[in-house]
């Protein structure tokens, strides 16, 4: 995300500077301290899509919310586009009559929204209704490696679409202790295109890549066409795995995630 920031900074002759916080007082303080630089606008990011609040001491800055959404939705934002996450999949990768499991949607607060897109998506992709016995939600080590194995034994799923790549290894593991190839006996899709879980897993992991350098560019770009007070449409854009939506969509502006097919659907 900071790359395609810094790409986009660089190419329209501006500076950027990143703080990490941790912490509301932290926060306040390098919004303050960023602020005595002079600084001409403001990205607001987060480590992963959620609705969130802003801090009043960005009210009145050019500002353009990054992974994040405000609760009003008045503020430029970009996110990735949750909803169609789950309908990226090969349509073929499960059979009509199959038994889908969506698996590791979290109940987490601050993933509440991305769960919810992704097994919307999911669902309607696959022409499902909602099975409360097909969704586990999981956090971590041995609960979540329970879950998973007690909804393979009740209800011997064809397909896992996990909420993110992490959790795809429960469904590895629980498939290899019954004998169970990935890939040729059940299908296994992720979201992140996480480097370790990407290189690791045997057979690779069909995932879903989420569109960080695009939501950096594109927040870069819209900043500055706030703060110079122009449409951005006679700058050249690099090239990028997701196609960036124009400077004036609608809040948020979505974008496209993309599937990375490997080995891990029958």
């Amino acid at each position: 995300m900071i790359l395609g920031a810094q790409t986009a900074a660089s190419q329209f002759g501006y500076m950027l500077i990143t703080v990490s916080t941790d912490g509301e007082n932290s926060e306040s303080e390098e919004i303050a301290a960023l602020k005595r630089y002079g600084t001409d606008g403001f990205l607001y990011a987060k480590m992963s899509n959620r609705i969130t609040h802003v801090p009043s001491s960005l009210a009145k800055t050019p500002l353009v919310l990054v992974d994040a959404t405000d609760s009003l939705g008045k503020i430029p934002s970009v996110e990735p586009d949750e909803f169609q996450i789950a309908t990226t999949p090969p349509p073929d990768w499960l059979r009509p009559d199959a038994h889908v499991s969506l698996c590791g949607l979290l109940g987490a607060a601050d993933c509440a929204g991305r769960s919810f897109g992704r097994l919307s998506g999911a669902l309607r992709d696959a022409g499902l209704d909602y099975d409360d016995h097909l969704v586990v939600n999981v956090l971590n080590n041995g609960p979540a490696l329970t879950a998973v194995s007690d909804l393979f034994d009740a209800e011997h799923p064809d397909g896992f679409f996990c909420f993110n790549d992490a959790r795809a290894w429960y469904v590895y593991e629980c498939a290899a202790r019954r004998g169970l190839t990935v890939g040729k006996d059940i299908s296994v899709v992720g979201v992140d295109n996480h480097r370790v879980f990407a290189e690791t897993l045997e057979p690779t992991l069909t995932t879903v890549e989420l569109p960080h350098f695009e939501m950096g560019y594109w927040a870069v770009a819209k900043l500055v066409s706030i703060i110079e007070g122009r449409s951005m449409d006679d700058v050249s854009r690099p090239a990028t795995t997701a196609p960036l939506p124009p400077i004036d969509a609608p809040i948020p502006a979505k974008i496209h995630c993309t599937l990375i097919e490997k080995t891990s659907v029958k």
